[in-house]
């Protein structure tokens, strides 16, 4: 089986680059053929292709492009994209703590689409500190002039954008979509609430999709227990295996800092 991993590393993203590539050769789909797509416009990074690994020359686009035109920069591979079985994303500073295979594959049940869900809305209930229990409503986007937008009532998860993937030809179709309808909101002047993930959530809404418990994409605030109240429902996850992290971007600066590229 063929896999092609992609990942986005511009601006000082591509300091995390080597940890997420070198994990997913001890960790990730064992036993089958990986390629890694690189994203990023790092002239360092670009001495470091491989027969492996293909960097593919992104520029910096600034904040929030350097994100929401994620689905644009896909299709620029589309071709080479399908020649694989499976793609999967992921954000350039997650990490693999433990092997990860076959069991995440998404199949003709679940639209051959694999997401992961948000570990502060996994439960679909919020705990307060008092121990009270009350309905989550996840942070879809609901300005119902932008494309993305997703009704109150609708929509059974909310997954995180840091990890997601499916069969070659789903996944493509997918990018296709959401890079159409990112376009038609920029045209209009309109930014999602939260981006790319916006509209993945509104795709993945509109389809049965496997969805991954947070374990797949855990922040590493929660293995250290250093989360705010706003995701008291991190508590439950802190103690549970995990198989991909997502590093602590605090430690190496802060989102602001690593989205520059001077």
């Amino acid at each position: 089986m063929k896999i092609a991993i992609l990942t986005i590393a511009t601006g000082k993203y591509p300091i995390f680059l080597d940890g997420l590539i070198d994990s997913s050769e001890n960790h990730f789909m064992l036993g089958h053929e990986k390629e890694y797509f690189v994203f990023t416009d790092s002239m360092e990074y670009k001495n470091k292709s491989t027969d492996k690994v293909n960097i593919i020359e992104q520029r910096h686009l600034g904040w929030p492009y350097d994100t929401m035109m994620r689905f644009h920069m896909f299709l620029t591979i589309k071709e080479i994209l399908l020649e694989f079985d499976y793609v999967f994303f992921l954000n350039a500073n997650m990490i693999f703590e433990r092997n990860v295979g076959a069991e995440i594959l998404p199949s003709e049940e679940n639209s051959y689409l694999v997401g992961v869900k948000h570990p502060g809305f996994h439960l679909g209930i919020s705990i307060g500190w008092d121990g009270d229990l009350k309905e989550i409503e996840f942070p879809y986007e609901r300005n119902d002039g932008i494309s993305c937008h997703i009704k109150k009532g609708d929509g059974s998860y909310y997954f995180q954008g840091c990890f997601n993937g499916g069969r070659s030809t789903e996944w493509v179709e997918m990018c296709k979509c959401l890079s159409e309808m990112t376009d038609l909101d920029i045209s209009n002047d309109l930014i999602p609430i939260w981006h790319d993930e916006s509209y993945l959530n509104w795709y993945f809404s509109k389809r049965k999709v496997k969805a991954l418990f947070p374990v797949y994409g855990l922040p590493e605030q929660v293995l250290e227990r250093n989360f705010s109240p706003t995701f008291i429902n991190y508590s439950v996850l802190c103690d549970v295996k995990h198989y991909i992290i997502q590093r602590d971007k605090s430690k190496y600066g802060g989102s602001d800092f690593l989205r520059t590229n001077k």
